[in-house]
């Protein structure tokens, strides 16, 4: 039984305007998604059944192409308006595909190569290049201040696709600028250099326990990263669930979700609608909701508990400023799942990347290793931090680490507020809802702002700051000398913790707890690579599955004399 060509029709012209609602009100609500998608080309069926005037009615399957029509009209006029020159972004370069859907760079992304996919993307397109049908890459720091500074674009969605939650994110995917300084208060009370200076008392318990358990190990091939990942767990274990740290640390269930949870909140933070559909799949997210409802029970015991000594979550909670009323529950566990998230592997990577630095390169291990005994004269001395402004050259690794490998290479997702005028910046025009990020792997990586950008050379540090008239590249045969004229340097572009007042707020706790554990192993251990392993191959294999993965990076650890 044929329908009337007029439903049909009907039914297409439905879905041309439920792609301009879809457009210009863009929402994660999955009961708005069902509405639109469902409620159009049902209307039309029932208005056709009830007007329908012959004397058989037609049968379900009759009205499957009023579906099958609604559904093609929707598709094709969304890919042809984003392909079309009346797109926001039309002049905007990039591959084809980014252009019609997010689901080609969220497919990549499972394969951990994102950063050098988009950096790829900048060689062959220039310094702004589409990524997806509303969202572009950019490597042009003087952008930066502009984009992210204190009159920045807010955060972008990308961070919903990670939390699964659009009502109640945690610090980092909040998108309301208001809410975000309100909410990030404890935090920066958390950052502060006294409140760091309280912390000292628990690292050097923490670094101590560290060291001995690598005491115990001496003589043995150990993976770095299976040093530094416990470590940090452990440690932030510490900082905010106080008093947990020995029976989180190799707690598998605990940590399950960070280690098999990477790759797909990879894929989902640039799909974050299909996030909010999986949530209605309860056992899709058990693992999530899991770890959630064990953090809210470490909390509210670590509530009941109390402070003995400063910690992050003294600051956190609210209990420095002596509130008679704690904040509220939902806040709380947003924090302490942050501080774990955010606070263990980035560290435990930029670790396992120093030592990767510095055991490829002798001359840059036997400098650092010479400033090290300089001013950490004994095992106790090397978990002071007292001279840690001093070590110029220990902040200079660190420095280069976090350039050439940083755990975050992908920057800080933002957007373009939808109800704005847009964004100026850079000499390029940012159109009002397009999401962006100052894309970090490529700008640190960009011959036109640093010298040699692929070299691991922390001397450069040295001369663009004057604390080195000159020096030499690294490596036998380079022999190449720069002084501050000729050095490439430009600092701006280095921007490994983000930038402006959404910037990552752990910057200076993850900072000085890298000092004090190179400054502790590198006192008392000497570590050295086995013999035929492939430095070039473990680079190759890094990944990043929202931070960056390496291979494990094994190492012969003896004990100094």
């Amino acid at each position: 039984m044929t329908l009337p060509p007029i439903l049909v029709t009907l039914s297409a012209c439905c879905a041309l305007i439920a792609h301009q609602v879809f457009r210009l009100y863009e929402t994660y609500y999955v009961p708005a998604h069902l509405a639109l998608l469902l409620g159009p080309p049902t209307t039309v069926s029932v208005a056709g059944w009830a007007l329908w005037s012959g004397a058989e009615k037609p049968t379900l399957s009759a009205w499957i192409p009023i579906y099958a029509t609604y559904f093609g009209t929707l598709v094709v006029s969304v890919v042809i308006y984003r392909l079309s020159p009346f797109h926001p972004l039309a002049r905007v370069p990039g591959p084809l595909p980014f252009k019609v859907t997010k689901l080609w760079m969220a497919t990549r992304c499972t394969m951990g190569m994102e950063s050098r996919l988009i950096t790829a993307l900048h060689e062959e397109y220039g310094d702004i290049v589409r990524t997806g049908p509303n969202e572009i890459s950019i490597r042009n720091p003087s952008a930066i201040d502009t984009l992210m500074g204190a009159t920045g674009a807010p955060k972008g969605p990308n961070w919903l696709g990670f939390t699964l939650k659009y009502d109640d994110p945690p610090l980092i995917g909040i998108q309301d600028l208001k809410e975000h300084k309100r909410v990030r208060r404890p935090w920066n009370r958390s950052m502060t250099p006294s409140a760091l200076k309280e912390y000292e008392i628990l690292m050097e318990s923490r670094v101590t326990e560290f060291i001995r358990s690598v005491e115990s190990r001496c003589g043995q091939v150990i993976v770095m990263q299976q040093l530094f990942g416990p470590f940090m767990r452990g440690f932030i274990a510490n900082m905010v669930y106080f008093g947990e740290a020995s029976r989180l640390t190799e707690n598998k269930t605990f940590w399950a979700p960070l280690d098999d949870g990477a790759r797909p909140a990879a894929f989902l933070a640039h799909v974050p609608w299909l996030g909010f559909y999986l949530r209605l799949i309860p056992p899709a997210v058990a693992q999530v909701t899991g770890f959630i409802a064990r953090c809210q029970a470490l909390i509210e015991m670590r509530m009941a508990r109390g402070s003995e000594n400063p910690d992050l979550f003294y600051h956190l909670s609210d209990e420095d400023l002596g509130k008679p009323e704690p904040l509220p529950m939902n806040e709380l566990v947003n924090h302490g799942i942050l501080a774990v998230v955010a606070g263990t592997e980035t560290t435990a990577i930029g670790l396992t990347c120093v030592f990767y630095g510095i055991l490829t390169n002798r001359e840059i291990y036997a400098a650092l290793e010479k400033e090290v005994d300089k001013f950490c004269r004994d095992s106790q001395s090397a978990t002071d931090t007292s001279h840690h402004a001093e070590m110029h050259y220990l902040e200079a690794v660190i420095s280069e680490t976090m350039r050439l490998y940083n755990p975050a290479p992908n920057g800080s997702p933002r957007r373009v507020a939808k109800d704005g005028s847009g964004m100026y910046a850079g000499g390029m025009y940012i159109p009002p809802g397009t999401s962006f990020a100052c894309h970090t792997r490529s700008m640190q990586l960009d011959p036109r702002n640093f010298s040699h950008p692929d070299v691991f050379w922390p001397e450069r540090w040295l001369v663009a700051s004057g604390k080195l008239a000159s020096a030499r590249l690294p490596g036998e045969g380079i022999g190449i000398e720069y002084d501050a004229g000729t050095l490439v340097h430009n600092r701006t572009a280095y921007i490994p913790f983000s930038y402006g007042p959404m910037n990552c707020i752990g910057k200076d706790l993850s900072l000085t707890v890298m000092r004090m554990v190179v400054c502790a192993l590198l006192r008392q251990f000497r570590f050295e690579l086995l013999e035929g392993w492939d430095a070039g191959a473990w680079r190759e294999g890094m990944r990043e599955l929202g931070v960056t993965r390496c291979p494990p990076l094994p190492v012969r650890v003896t004990a100094r004399s």
